[in-house]
């Protein structure tokens, strides 16, 4: 989320700077980085719960067979 914000304000930041608009840009781009830093949380969350172990399937391996 850190990283999305400072993302966008660093862009913004550069395009202000550029097409002399301070600090519009530099506002809507802050906002855009902190929307995508929610959705990468809320992707995150759901992905941490649709991982419950199955009771059913026991993915450890099993003993071999004691042959005699």
């Amino acid at each position: 989320m850190i990283a999305g914000i400072a993302v966008g304000g660093g862009a913004g930041w550069l395009l202000d700077e550029w097409l002399d608009t301070s600090p519009a840009l530099l506002i809507i781009c802050v906002g855009l980085g902190f929307a995508a830093g929610l959705r990468n949380v809320f992707r995150t969350a759901q992905g941490f719960g649709s991982r419950q172990p199955d009771p059913e399937s026991d993915s450890r391996p099993q003993d071999p067979p004691s042959g005699t």
